[in-house]
């Protein structure tokens, strides 16, 4: 149900026993080069038959899982490769979260949680030990990439794509979607953001129609990447070629 991939190695979640409909959720972790995910050593408790468990590793001996359980979510940390794991404390603190965990780095960890329809999001520096808490000065959709310590990317749910570089505390709009060079995106259709670090993010939009000018691309063409290499203070839109039809 989840994948993770991080210094080569491959955390997933999936099913263990089944037993009619009920099955128990594994984690597993095998190199990327292979063919086989044999289940960790130890297992975090209590494995569930909870299909919402999710898992981010940030190198080939840490990773973190997560599953909702009651009106919160458990959230277990190992850092040997699973042969032992430490419970977590819930670091939204009597809210909830839609968002999975996120571990850019070994001891970093990102949450975002919403408690009485006011969004925040929790950090913690030293692998969940400790939290600080910081409000979103937006609505967050779907997507919340954290790519280190400082640095973590989301959208909101107008489509506009947000930064920060100081941990939570402080966020910048750096992309919106009232259209580019190729035209405006397709009413009702989500951006699709890809951070892959600080510096590099790209947006992935549906057009509404294509371009009709001379040297650009076919009236076929119905999605436009763009992408910044700067923290979003520039972004360069690239059209997808598609078949005609």
């Amino acid at each position: 149900s989840s994948v993770s991939v991080a210094g080569g190695t491959v955390w997933a979640v999936g099913t263990g026993t089944c037993a009619h409909l009920h099955c128990h959720w594994l984690v597993m972790r095998g190199p990327a080069s292979g063919d086989r995910l044999p289940a960790t050593a130890s297992q975090p408790l209590p494995i569930t038959n909870q299909i919402a468990t999710t898992i981010s590793a940030s190198s080939a001996t840490t990773a973190y899982v997560s599953q909702p359980a009651g009106d919160g979510t458990v959230i277990y940390g190992t850092s040997d490769g699973g042969r032992h794991w430490r419970r977590i404390a819930d670091s939204c603190a009597g809210g909830s979260s839609d968002f999975a965990l996120t571990a850019p780095t070994a001891t970093t960890l990102w949450r975002v949680c919403v408690r009485s329809k006011r969004f925040f999001v929790v950090r913690s520096a030293d692998g969940g030990t400790r939290w600080s808490r910081m409000n979103l000065p937006f609505i967050p959709l779907f997507s919340f990439q954290a790519v280190s310590n400082q640095v973590a990317w989301s959208q909101d749910i107008h489509g506009t794509i947000w930064r920060t570089a100081n941990g939570g505390a402080s966020w910048q709009p750096v992309w919106h979607s009232s259209g580019g060079p190729y035209g405006r995106p397709r009413g009702g259709f989500s951006p699709t953001l890809s951070a892959q670090n600080g510096d590099d993010a790209s947006v992935l939009v549906e057009l509404t129609r294509g371009p009709t000018s001379d040297g650009r691309p076919a009236r076929s063409t119905s999605l436009v990447v763009y992408r910044t290499t700067d923290g979003g203070r520039s972004w360069d839109p690239r059209a997808v070629q598609l078949p005609r039809g």
